[in-house]
């Protein structure tokens, strides 16, 4: 009996996980759209290596956000990177990733596989107090040392004096190094871009997804002239859009927003493709925000700079409200494709080496996309 009970419950779980494959899957685009050529894989197969780097020069500081933590004298980070298989005789753009609060590495592995099967060299890390497994809790003020921590895996990657840069950075083109991030992530990428100090002027293209950045005024973004995407849900319960969103166009010379509608914010990580049955993935997200304490939630803005730096320190920005109501989302797998194609034909139109190539991703982008989409609206500042 109880052998022929798991056999039964092996071949529901079978079932179970072939449903989850198989169902909810959006429509293909036709091979005749723009949108089909972006959203293909590119030629490259995707290879992943992982390792742990250790910075002993910058402590890991001490908090309590569920838990006491007594802080580290180092701060340590779990590390993968995607690569295109053969890198033989070639130079490649490198993308520096930065997850989510509460999330980790691979929040965006299906952007980074993308990206790498099209020649890109992706790297993302663990970051040491904002990932799910941080010790005491995830502290999402430790974003304002992420933007050091992206130099350091830079001056690691690209360094052929250490292990990481000896396997690493003959491959690598210093003149086409991006950053992209989701939801706080998207801050350490605004960081290490636009930061009076903390800017990295090796950084020459920006993707924002999901980010926060009502807190970040006009004269903060004048510090930079990198081209900016930001990618953004109009239905974000988690980062409001008309507060985060709706304001980049004007805020950054450079930009271009894509706006998803009926997009979750959830919606944009990884493994939102589990959540495709949900009527809106942010109920969960918020219930697991608001069981935080969130009264203090914007008393550590003044680490960003002062407001003469173009710090909003009264932004008004609210998310996540106690008694939300949470309208019906679009499929996860929809909000995937276009941060896809988004993604990759934005850094084309920075990085490709072919100047006709670069035209016609940015022009996809400005005209294009939208007209393929109609659940989808195309704001720019980047002339043609």
């Amino acid at each position: 009996m109880i052998k022929k009970i798991s056999i039964s419950l092996i071949i529901m779980l079978i079932i179970s996980a072939l449903t989850l494959t198989v169902t909810k899957l959006p429509e293909p685009y036709s091979t005749a759209s723009e949108s089909a050529q972006w959203l293909h894989n590119g030629v490259d197969k995707v290879n992943k290596r992982e390792f742990v780097l250790r910075d002993s020069t910058r402590e890991t500081q001490a908090h309590q956000t569920f838990n006491v933590f007594e802080g580290l004298p180092y701060r340590e980070f779990k590390i993968t990177v995607w690569f295109p298989d053969n890198m033989e005789n070639q130079q490649h753009p490198l993308i520096i990733h930065s997850h989510g609060m509460a999330s980790n590495r691979n929040d965006a592995e299906y952007i980074a596989s993308h990206l790498s099967s099209h020649g890109y060299i992706v790297l993302a890390a663990d970051y040491p107090l904002t990932n799910r497994a941080a010790p005491g809790g995830a502290f999402a003020p430790d974003v304002i040392n992420q933007a050091d921590d992206i130099k350091y895996f830079l001056d690691n990657i690209l360094n052929t004096g250490n292990e990481v840069g000896h396997d690493f950075s003959q491959y690598i083109n210093q003149e086409k190094i991006g950053v992209m991030g989701i939801s706080l992530g998207a801050v350490a990428s605004t960081l290490i871009t636009y930061h009076p100090t903390k800017r990295d002027a090796r950084i020459k293209a920006t993707v924002s997804i999901a980010g926060a950045s009502a807190m970040f005024g006009e004269k903060f973004y004048g510090n930079s002239t990198t081209p900016f995407l930001m990618v953004a849900g109009e239905q974000d319960a988690v980062l409001n859009h008309e507060h985060h969103a709706e304001p980049i166009p004007k805020r950054i010379a450079n930009s271009l927003l894509v706006s998803i509608q009926g997009g979750s914010h959830l919606g944009f990580i990884d493994g939102a493709k589990y959540m495709r049955w949900m009527n809106n993935p942010d109920s969960l997200g918020c219930y697991l925000i608001n069981l935080s304490d969130r009264t203090n939630e914007k008393s550590w803005y003044p680490q960003f700079g002062t407001t003469e730096q173009g710090i909003i320190y009264d932004d008004p920005s609210e998310g996540c409200a106690q008694g939300a109501i949470f309208p019906k989302t679009i499929n996860p797998l929809k909000q995937h494709r276009i941060t896809q194609i988004s993604t990759l034909s934005f850094f084309e139109s920075v990085f490709n080496d072919e100047a006709a190539i670069r035209e016609s991703a940015i022009v996809f982008l400005n005209q294009t996309l939208s007209k393929e989409h109609d659940f989808v609206e195309v704001q720019s500042s980047i002339r043609q």
